[in-house]
């Protein structure tokens, strides 16, 4: 342990930097920031789209030449990727807006 009157060394980290305590210096500065899953995000977005879909195949007016599951399957398409496409790029928005705003802890290392 250090005394305040003495002179650590300090350095800065980041999370996808390998962080050896035995190396270490006595302080170190370790940024952290919060990305959302981009797959998660998709996954999501898909489900909402098949979801919407479905409501709008439902509710649509029917049509004689097509079943069903034949409208809910272009309607599927249709949505599926445009919410999916959405759903990554508000992903996208925040994984940007999380990187202007990274929260910087102070650690220290002590020797057992």
């Amino acid at each position: 342990m250090s005394t305040p009157s003495e002179k650590t060394e300090e350095t800065q980290y980041s999370l996808g930097q390998h962080f050896d305590p035995a190396t270490a210096p006595e302080r170190a500065q370790l940024t952290v920031r919060r990305a959302p899953s981009i797959p998660a995000f998709a996954i999501t977005g898909l489900v909402f789209g098949l979801i919407v879909a479905f409501v709008v195949t439902l509710l649509g007016p029917e049509n004689e030449n097509y079943t069903f599951g034949a409208v809910y399957g272009v309607m599927a398409v249709i949505f599926g990727t445009v919410c999916t496409a959405l759903f990554i790029v508000l992903a996208l928005l925040l994984d940007r807006r999380s990187s202007k705003r990274p929260k910087i802890y102070s650690a220290t290392s002590d020797t057992v």
